[in-house]
């Protein structure tokens, strides 16, 4: 192991380790920042979240699988052997769009719109498949 490779991992572990800290420093530089460059960093993380999720959404189909709505306000990302719950819990505040693209778009998830979504979790099936 070289020098430069030897000080990446122990960068990587140091941070792992000084996670808390870590999160508290940045957590205290944003309060200092003034409000102008708070709201265009928020803007610009609202648009990268926004982005993410298109994408995965386009990545699973683009249209609800149930009964096929395109509008992408009405669509989100539905888990298809269900525990969402328990998905988010692990993924802890990282997005859902995060999460697909860092693990490749893996299967086990389709594109739902917001009514089938709900109907499959209260009903445990969509209306539209009698």
């Amino acid at each position: 192991m070289n020098r430069q490779e030897y000080l990446r991992e122990y960068g990587k572990q140091w941070r792992k380790k000084n996670k808390d800290y870590l999160n508290q420093q940045a957590r205290e530089y944003y309060h200092k920042l003034d409000s102008k460059v708070k709201e265009k960093s928020v803007l610009k993380n609202r648009l990268r979240r926004h982005k993410l999720r298109a994408e995965a959404i386009r990545r699973y189909g683009g249209k609800c699988v149930c009964c096929g709505e395109t509008e992408p306000l009405f669509l989100c990302i539905d888990h298809t052997n269900g525990g969402g719950n328990k998905h988010r819990k692990i993924m802890k505040d990282k997005s859902i769009g995060d999460w697909l693209k860092r693990n490749n778009y893996p299967k086990g998830f389709q594109v739902l719109c917001h009514n089938c979504n709900m109907a499959k979790g209260i009903y445990g099936k969509c209306p539209h498949n009698k």
